[in-house]
């Protein structure tokens, strides 16, 4: 059986944090940014999606 610590240790681009951003990113370029539809998709408000996007430091290329 493996340890706790195992179990935990996940590599830095695996981490939560690390894959919300990539989702979001992801799902906002594939609605050309639109924040409305984003939010609607990610199942939560446009001021959360807003604050994540500044969390996170996502920005539009």
């Amino acid at each position: 059986m493996k340890e706790a610590s195992q179990v935990l240790d996940t590599p830095e681009d695996m981490s939560l944090e690390n894959l919300e951003k990539r989702h979001i990113d992801k799902v906002l370029r594939r609605l050309d940014w639109n924040k409305s539809q984003a939010s609607k998709a990610l199942g939560i408000s446009r001021a959360t999606l807003r604050a994540k996007i500044k969390r996170y430091s996502i920005q539009a290329n």
